[in-house]
């Protein structure tokens, strides 16, 4: 007898209903001898639940249900952190359970898709090499510096196995393509605020306007400060 048909068993719906507030779905899985999802499932099947997911908004929900078919929880976990900041963060966890209170399921068929695709294009292939190499995994979001000078720090994201700037990825994922002759530009002119609302398209000429005009006095005497410690700094170690 399969997990599925154990707790659809009369006896077995009584005890989970009775006991739901006083156990966790982990101890009535292993007193039912079940996996703990098919005692999950039934619970949400049930309309049991411990705490209301009421922090999603209609449009979180639009996109769920519009990709959950194609994309995988961890995936969509990733994509909720670049789209919709909170403070805890979206984890697989928090998609998984949204997903199956609304009773999105996925067929064989979907699964599979997905996982095929995710093996193809390197995807937690191997989630242990990121603990023992050091490597980052997909939605790793960091600060690099222009090759040239060293300088102008701008945030990149880990997309698909390849490092990209994180600003333009998130425009295109947030409103589309950039519209003929423009790029990404930040709206309160700083670089590291890489949210959604702080995105527009500008054209090249207003962006190179703007790189013109972007350090302060402050800054161009920081910039020098900071090139001289930097010579005495290799003059000492040679």
């Amino acid at each position: 007898m399969t997990g599925k048909e154990i707790v659809n068993k009369k006896e077995s719906i009584r005890f989970i209903k009775s006991n739901f507030y006083r156990m966790s779905n982990g101890q009535m899985a292993e007193a039912l001898g079940v996996y703990i999802q098919a005692v999950r499932e039934k619970c949400y099947q049930l309309g049991l639940y411990r705490m209301r997911l009421d922090y999603w908004t209609k449009e979180q929900i639009r996109f769920l249900k519009a990709n959950y078919k194609k994309i995988g929880d961890k995936e969509l976990a990733i994509l909720f952190n670049s789209k919709w900041k909170k403070e805890k963060g979206w984890t697989f966890k928090h998609i998984e359970k949204k997903r199956l209170y609304l009773k999105l399921k996925r067929t064989a068929a979907q699964l599979q898709k997905i996982k095929m695709r995710n093996i193809e294009r390197g995807a937690w292939l191997n989630t242990t090499t990121w603990k023992t190499r050091g490597e980052a995994e997909d939605g790793t979001v960091r600060i690099w510096h222009n090759i040239t000078s060293g300088r102008w720090p701008f945030k990149v994201i880990k997309i698909d196995g390849s490092w990209v700037h994180y600003a333009h990825w998130l425009y295109k994922f947030t409103y589309g393509e950039f519209p003929p002759g423009c790029v990404v530009g930040f709206k309160d002119r700083n670089n590291m605020n890489v949210v959604p609302e702080n995105l527009e398209a500008i054209t090249r000429a207003e962006h190179a306007g703007r790189n013109s005009t972007k350090y302060t006095d402050e800054l161009r005497l920081a910039e020098k400060t900071l090139d001289r410690l930097n010579k005495l700094i290799k003059s000492k170690i040679v």
